[in-house]
């Protein structure tokens, strides 16, 4: 059964099963002062996709150091902040400044974002990573995002 005309709503309502396989979409930096620097997956989400989990890893040499990320979807890594900023965000309603998804952390931290289940719309962009941290030491950081594709049709009898 064709479904391509059904809201966005109404398909995020299907059962997991019925989506596609899923797969990661990567994106890590590292740096060794304090300024804003920025990074881009390899991979480029589908043009629809529906987003499963989202898992961010920091590890500053330094357990006090304030470790800051920021999300967002785009074609290029961006030369500045405010071209950053003129991304549109991965998701919205989320962080400080316009909407941009900051996490913050002190010291090694794994964050997860588990069965966030969102259809998003990145239309073949690629993640970009805005990453920071306060102190200057070396540091890592590994964005994950587990996505799958949007089912366009259905088994009739599950109507």
């Amino acid at each position: 059964m064709d479904i391509s005309n059904w809201s966005v709503g109404e398909i995020a309502r299907l059962p997991d099963h019925l989506f596609g396989p899923r797969f990661v979409i990567g994106v890590d930096g590292s740096k060794t002062d304090s300024d804003e620097d920025w990074a881009i997956s390899d991979e480029a989400f589908p043009d629809v996709c529906m987003l499963w989990h989202l898992w961010v890893m920091f590890s500053p040499d330094s357990g006090s150091a304030l470790c800051e990320v920021g999300l967002r979807l785009g074609n290029q890594v961006p030369p500045d902040a405010t071209a950053f900023l003129q991304l549109e965000p991965l998701l919205m309603g989320l962080g400080r400044v316009n909407d941009t998804f900051y996490l913050r952390r002190r010291g090694n931290e794994f964050f997860v974002m588990n069965d966030i289940r969102k259809i998003i719309l990145p239309q073949g962009r690629r993640l970009v990573m805005e990453h920071q941290i306060d102190e200057e030491v070396s540091s890592w950081f590994k964005v994950m995002a587990v996505v799958s594709s949007v089912p366009k049709d259905i088994p009739e009898w599950f109507r």
